[in-house]
């Protein structure tokens, strides 16, 4: 298993467990809004918004990737090829040339 995995299935519990033990109702105001709902609320949602802002960079860096390993394996293929062609055309030429034992 990923340690990264694990680590991150270690804060989750961490946060939940932190979220559980601090259930009390809090005042939240924001811009013109003012909301009266649990802390354990808060605090979950507070981490989820942030793993997914950490996330979404390494999706998008992924998919990145995925795109220009895909490219770089087009422009091989298009360069092997090209290189069996300049072989088999290197080919031809060999032996078309007159050894030097026929001079």
């Amino acid at each position: 298993m990923d340690w990264r995995f694990v680590l991150s299935l270690i804060f989750a519990l961490v946060v939940a467990i932190f979220a559980i033990q601090n259930a009390n109702t809090v005042d939240i105001k924001f811009l013109h809004m003012h909301l009266a709902i649990s802390q354990a609320l808060v605090i979950l949602v507070s981490a989820i918004i942030g793993a997914v802002t950490v996330l979404l960079p390494s999706i998008i860096r992924s998919f990145i990737l995925k795109k220009k390993i895909k490219e770089t394996g087009k422009a091989l293929a298009v360069l092997k090829e090209e290189n069996d062609q300049l072989n088999e055309a290197l080919a031809k030429e060999k032996s078309q040339m007159p050894s030097p034992s026929d001079t």
